[in-house]
């Protein structure tokens, strides 16, 4: 005899069956058993467990909100989702890489779209979507993506007419994607130099909407503010007294940049200022102005820059005017001397005077987040004398 018993016990519902192998009497006393008649526990219907509930599918966020329209990196989207739950982004299907039910992880359709898409989740319990929640941004990988400069100038000497002083300025803008990088300001090539050289790259800077941006460390920072647009328009940031606040031989990070239509996100190690270091021959950091022939021999103290900038520049006096006649510039490995070639110069006379800056460079090497660029802002402190022509 087999029975199906169902008990309750707090909350809890069970059921199981019993199978009993005694007898029951006429008169329906229990003999070894239960019985069927008159036992409470009785049932006839076996129960089932409630069906699950339905999972509301829902995004409440995601993370990064943007990225290169080429990278496939990762997207972490937080809310609530079943494991049938799919993605699509821009209405392209993005593969999901983890699932949990509060959180997908997935990698972002490749495309050749740009701007603000729809990211969407759906499963068959149903659809949320975020409107215009992710941007795209062409891919920039190999570009430069920022560019610019922040240079500390270190006037030596005591053979000026004025008592030497120190200068430093910065100017900053973002690309989206261009060859550019700051050497190639100076000559055709690394390891050489230029006689008057000219460079037309356009840097394609983008329009953030931000009215500042700001470099800053644990001891402070300094700020570059929109207002000088050059020959290419866009937004360029520009400071041109930042004596007070530059700190030589200090990293500065980039702070995430305000802008309506710009991801926001920070850069570490943006700009690396180098140490003061000396330029030991010539001698700029004496009494008298040095003298030098055509092909000039530098030596400078130090190293560990990216590279060392050097710009030459040439005057001869006219009617109590110095005017200005040429200017050699060079790129070259920063190993401690480089000699400038004399053939470089066109002619070359006795007692003209020259304008002598060498700079230790040291460029920033981050990847850009949104479009997968070079960080290519440059930190250059310039030792900067004189010298005369023999």
């Amino acid at each position: 005899m087999r029975h199906v018993l169902c008990v309750a016990l707090g909350t809890l519902t069970g059921c199981g069956s019993l199978t009993y192998y005694g007898s029951v009497a006429d008169d329906g006393e229990r003999t070894n058993g239960i019985d069927p008649i008159t036992d409470p526990l009785e049932t006839t219907e076996e129960t089932t467990d409630a069906p699950p509930s339905a999972v509301e599918i829902r995004i409440d966020d995601l993370n990064p909100t943007y990225g290169s329209n080429a990278s496939g990196q990762w997207v972490v989207l937080n809310g609530s989702f079943d494991e049938s739950t799919t993605v699509s982004i821009g209405g392209l299907a993005a593969n999901v890489l983890q699932h949990e039910p509060d959180e997908l992880v997935v990698e972002l359709p490749t495309t050749t779209s740009t701007g603000y898409v729809d990211v969407v989740a759906s499963s068959p319990e149903g659809t949320d979507t975020l409107t215009d929640a992710f941007q795209y941004w062409a891919d920039a990988t190999g570009e430069a993506g920022t560019i610019g400069t922040v240079d500390f100038f270190q006037q030596v000497g005591d053979y000026w007419t004025d008592p030497p002083t120190n200068y430093s300025s910065g100017w900053f803008a973002f690309s989206t994607g261009t060859n550019w990088t700051l050497w190639q300001e100076y000559t055709t090539s690394q390891g050489s130099c230029v006689f008057d050289h000219t460079y037309d790259a356009d840097p394609q800077a983008i329009t953030t909407g931000a009215t500042q941006v700001r470099f800053s460390n644990q001891a402070g920072g300094f700020t570059l503010d929109e207002g000088v647009e050059k020959s290419f328009g866009a937004d360029w940031y520009t400071n041109d007294d930042l004596n007070a606040v530059l700190q030589t031989g200090a990293v500065y990070d980039l702070d995430p940049v305000a802008g309506p239509d710009f991801p926001s996100f920070d850069l570490p190690t943006a700009i690396e200022m180098a140490a003061p270091f000396q330029v030991t021959s010539p001698n700029l950091h004496g009494d008298n102005l040095p003298t030098t022939d055509a092909s000039i021999s530098l030596s400078w103290s130090g190293s560990g820059g990216d590279y060392v900038l050097i710009w030459i520049l040439r005057q001869y006096l006219f009617e109590g005017q110095f005017i200005d006649d040429g200017v050699v510039s060079c790129a070259v490995p920063d190993t401690g001397s480089f000699t400038v070639p004399a053939a470089l110069w066109n002619t070359w006379f006795a007692g003209d005077v020259l304008h002598i800056q060498v700079g230790r460079a040291h460029i920033d090497d981050n990847v850009l987040p949104h479009n997968g660029a070079d960080s290519r802002i440059a930190g250059v402190y310039w030792v900067w004398g004189g010298a005369v022509t023999d």
